[in-house]
């Protein structure tokens, strides 16, 4: 009988998120359906159960004090992916980044759908099954 222990295998309990609007947060991952957690913290920090990891929504500036970082200059690396904006409006670019960390992102997806044998072949794209309203007004509701 060996007295060696087992080696413990590395998990992620918490994700944290540093976030400038922590009530536009909150309200976004609510809308995404998580369940929320703990909610006596109110607007201090927000909890969620996605299934695995806890994620945890946390003030910037309460992220950084607690960290014992600078609260500015904060980090480049999202905001590098678009000349240092958080968002670009103008059409074509909103959902796209640019520079080194976007490309990273978007190799390896692209890898990925290679692992997994996704995009190997295009559907014709078609309207066929699409039919105009019969009155105006007829139009059904998608909610």
């Amino acid at each position: 009988m060996s007295n060696e222990l087992p080696v413990p295998v590395p998990r992620l309990t918490v994700i944290t998120l540093g976030v400038n609007d922590i009530r536009a947060s909150i309200a976004f991952y609510d809308a995404l359906g998580f369940s929320r957690r703990l909610k006596a913290t109110g607007e201090a920090v927000a909890f969620y159960d996605t299934g695995g990891p806890v994620l945890a929504l946390f003030h910037w500036d309460k992220l950084a004090a607690d960290a014992k970082l600078p609260d500015n200059p904060r980090p480049a690396t999202f905001r590098g992916m678009r000349g240092g904006r958080d968002y670009d409006a103008k059409w074509g670019e909103r959902m796209k980044g640019t520079g080194p960390m976007a490309w990273t992102i978007g190799r390896r997806f692209e890898i990925a759908c290679d692992r997994l044998g996704l995009n190997k072949r295009r559907s014709k794209l078609t309207t066929d099954h699409f039919a105009k309203p019969k009155r105006s007004g007829d139009q059904l509701s998608l909610f």
